[in-house]
């Protein structure tokens, strides 16, 4: 406990391993982010250390922190300009100086090793400190910025323990806040308790009455009971990874149930909003979840129909498969080949005016008879594989990935 409190309050920020690739640098590099506004810039092909840096604008005060920010960032369209937030706190936590917690939303410019990186204030969305949510991912459209807080929660309860400062409580509405990117301006919507965390797509429309609408595509599940993140790291503990009785996978808060991809949608020309479940097109239902959705980039913020997932059950000894899905039709591809374990799905377009399927897949696959990684191609239209390349090393599940060219 001594060790986390030195972590905390003298070491300099740090993060998990949740660890994202974006194209934010020029030059032929890319840029490692995490869920803290801090960023590690690498070459491309050798992964040589470019440099380290935090990005801190001149709409943060000196009294106030940056604390938190997407994993993703997000942009509209293959190219052009990158959208994130920034969660700023008040450092005395608005003991002395009464300050509240608020959302800065920013556009950023390509980073430059001469310049650094640009950044533009877009929008802010106030908070209170019991309203502070963590916002893994968000989405972008032509004219907008979606901040989807669903119900996790953070708040300051302990030094120590760091996972007792995260909680599910599905008692309270997520909440969609939609900044306008051209004069910052900002509507919020509320919706049905949920977590998400990796955004499907987003896009705007004309509905019959020629009304203006925002839609939301997300992967969400709801948990049974609520909790702190501190119940997770006791369930990764080793001891009770080897208890039967305490496995993670049967314990109450049940994390592989009421996996749902959901179709939230916000009238900006009325403020009524709705929501609804895309078909369930995988099986078996029970015990599966879906998540890592990647979708064609060139179709990022635009009306979209195909949509590539990572599907995994806790039943079949966590076997796993990729899907393809046609939200416009409601049918499903799938591939699966016993002991085959793929991860996180990228999307290469052949064309930027081509179907959002014309493409290829591509992703890491772990060969459960041989021990051994490869990474596999698929077409995107008909999910058969095109080529198979044996990895050097051993892939680990969960990983992010991104695709750049040259």
């Amino acid at each position: 406990k001594l060790e986390k409190m030195k972590l905390v309050m003298l070491d300099e920020p740090n993060d998990n391993f949740n660890i994202a690739m974006w194209d934010l640098v020029e030059g032929g590099g890319v840029t490692a982010t995490t869920e803290v506004p801090r960023y590690i810039d690498v070459t491309r092909k050798r992964l040589d250390f470019l440099r380290k840096y935090h990005i801190v604008t001149e709409n943060t005060k000196f009294y106030e922190r940056p604390f938190l920010s997407a994993s993703h960032f997000n942009r509209y369209g293959m190219a052009g300009v990158s959208y994130n937030y920034q969660l700023v706190f008040p450092k005395d936590n608005g003991l002395l100086s009464r300050l509240q917690p608020r959302y800065d939303v920013f556009r950023y410019t390509s980073s430059n090793p001469n310049t650094g990186v640009e950044t533009k204030l877009i929008g802010s969305v106030p908070l209170d400190y019991n309203s502070v949510n963590i916002i893994h991912s968000l989405g972008v459209t032509e004219n907008y910025v979606i901040l989807p807080r669903f119900n996790m929660f953070l708040k300051m309860a302990s030094p120590v323990d760091i996972g007792a400062n995260i909680y599910w409580d599905a008692r309270r509405p997520a909440v969609f806040n939609v900044i306008s990117i051209k004069d910052g301006t900002v509507r919020s919507f509320n919706f049905n308790a949920a977590e998400g965390q990796h955004i499907i797509n987003c896009f705007e429309r004309r509905n019959d009455k020629g009304e203006l609408e925002i839609v939301v595509d997300f992967p969400v599940r709801k948990y049974k009971v609520d909790y702190s993140e501190q119940m997770i790291y006791d369930y990764l503990n080793v001891d009770w990874l080897l208890d039967p009785a305490k496995s993670y996978a049967n314990s109450e808060l049940d994390p592989y149930g009421n996996c749902k991809l959901r179709r939230y949608i916000m009238n900006l020309d009325t403020g009524s909003n709705s929501e609804r479940d895309l078909p369930v097109l995988w099986s078996p239902v029970e015990g599966s979840i879906v998540e890592f959705p990647i979708v064609n980039p060139h179709f990022r913020g635009r009306a979209y129909c195909h949509v590539f997932l990572h599907v995994w059950n806790k039943d079949l000894h966590n076997g796993m498969a990729l899907l393809k899905i046609n939200t416009c039709k409601g049918t499903s591809t799938k591939w699966v080949e016993h002991n085959k374990f793929p991860v996180e799905p990228i999307f290469i377009p052949v064309s930027p005016t081509g179907a959002d399927d014309e493409g290829y897949v591509v992703g890491p696959v772990f060969d459960g008879d041989t021990g051994t990684s490869y990474l596999y191609v698929w077409d995107a239209q008909t999910m058969e594989v095109v080529v198979v390349l044996e990895s050097p090393f051993i892939i680990p599940f969960g990983l992010h990935g991104v695709w750049l060219e040259e």
